[in-house]
């Protein structure tokens, strides 16, 4: 049946999805800032007194012809979880494995399944599947965005992926569980 292959497939397609967030977890060496976009901080530059402009962060000194020099002090190495909202490298992790894995179980649903329906219902069960999709899409983006803002919790990005997952994994359950007895 559809179902019986549609399941495997959404898992061999959210793999790639799964190990990423499971790097994204555990790995704080990269950067997960671009899931919380916000305005950069910009290197400022201060008069020393004396004769030049010292900049801490990018680690370099504009004397009075106009070169840049490395002050000699080591630039202050970036701790990006420090801008993150709490909780921001889990929930991105989190986000990234069920949108992962929803999406891809969304895709296999409309690809697989309508194989053996009319060309309206293909479509129709298409169209709902990229409604559904653009909807997760754009409200986890809306959610990262709020977190950045520290409007709404970083664990809220989590929401839509998670609500999609569930609703298609019941609904894959109901329509392919086996006949009771």
């Amino acid at each position: 049946t559809p179902g019986v292959v549609a399941f495997p497939a959404a898992l061999g397609a959210a793999l790639p999805s799964l190990f990423v967030a499971l790097l994204l977890a555990t790995w704080p060496r990269l950067d997960v800032d671009a899931f919380y976009p916000r305005a950069p901080r910009i290197a400022t530059f201060e008069w020393d007194g004396k004769d030049a402009f010292v900049s801490a962060e990018l680690g370099v000194k504009v004397g009075p012809d106009g070169e840049a020099r490395p002050t000699g002090d080591e630039a202050p190495a970036s701790k990006s979880d420090e801008s993150l909202p709490r909780g921001g490298r889990a929930s991105a992790a989190g986000a990234t494995a069920l949108a992962g894995t929803a999406l891809a179980l969304l895709a296999s649903r409309a690809v697989l399944a309508p194989s053996l329906s009319d060309q309206a219902r293909t479509r129709r069960r298409r169209l709902v599947a990229l409604a559904l999709g653009l909807a997760c899409a754009v409200s986890t983006l809306v959610a990262f965005q709020a977190a950045a803002a520290r409007i709404a919790p970083a664990f809220s990005a989590t929401i839509a992926p998670a609500a999609l997952l569930v609703a298609l994994l019941f609904g894959y359950r109901d329509r392919h569980e086996l006949e009771p007895r």
